[in-house]
C-alpha cells in the first residue's frame, strides 16, 4: 500500500500515541515545571484541526512527495527536498500571522525531517500523522 496506513494499523497508531505522549510530556515539564509558563488552551476552532492537520499535510508530503523523490535519490536527500517544499508552503501563513520567520523555519524544518525519519524508520504514515498533529497542537497552545 502506497500510503502505508493499513499495515499493522493498531500497532502503529499505538506507537504514534507513545511518541506523541512522550513529546507532550517533555514540553509540559519544560514549560510548566521548569519555566513556569502558562498554557493557552483557548484556541477555539483550531482544536478540530488538531487531528486533521496531520492527515492533510502528511499524506501529500511523506505519503507522496518523499516516496516519489526516494525513487530517484537517497532517503536523506529526498527528506531534505521534501522539508524545503514543506517549509516554503508554510510561508504565506507565517507572513499573514506575523510569525517569527527564522524561528519558524528552524522549528518546522527540524519537525519535518523528524516526521520523514519516523516514516522511513517505521514504514507507516500513522506515526508522522499523529506526531505532526501533536506538534501543531503544542505550538498553538504555547508549549513550543
Amino acid at each position: 500500500m502506497f500510503l502505508r496506513l493499513k499495515n499493522n494499523m493498531s500497532k502503529n497508531i499505538f506507537k504514534g500515541a507513545v511518541f506523541s505522549a512522550a513529546y507532550l510530556l517533555i514540553l509540559i515539564i519544560k514549560n510548566i515545571a521548569i519555566q513556569r509558563k502558562a498554557i493557552n488552551m483557548n484556541i477555539g476552532m483550531m482544536w478540530s484541526a488538531v487531528l486533521l492537520v496531520g492527515f492533510f499535510e502528511e499524506i501529500p508530503f511523506r505519503g507522496f512527495i518523499l516516496q516519489k523523490l526516494q525513487k530517484k535519490m537517497n532517503f536523506w536527500n529526498a527528506n531534505i527536498i521534501t522539508t524545503i517544499i514543506f517549509v516554503l508552503l508554510h510561508f504565506p501563513n507565517w507572513i499573514i500571522s506575523g510569525t517569527d520567520m527564522v524561528s519558524s523555519i528552524v522549528t518546522v524544518s527540524i519537525a519535518s525531517l523528524v516526521f520523514g525519519f519516523l516514516f522511513k524508520e517505521y514504514d507507516t504514515l500513522w506515526i508522522p500523522i499523529m506526531c505532526h498533529s501533536i506538534f501543531n497542537m503544542t505550538t498553538w497552545i504555547g508549549l513550543k
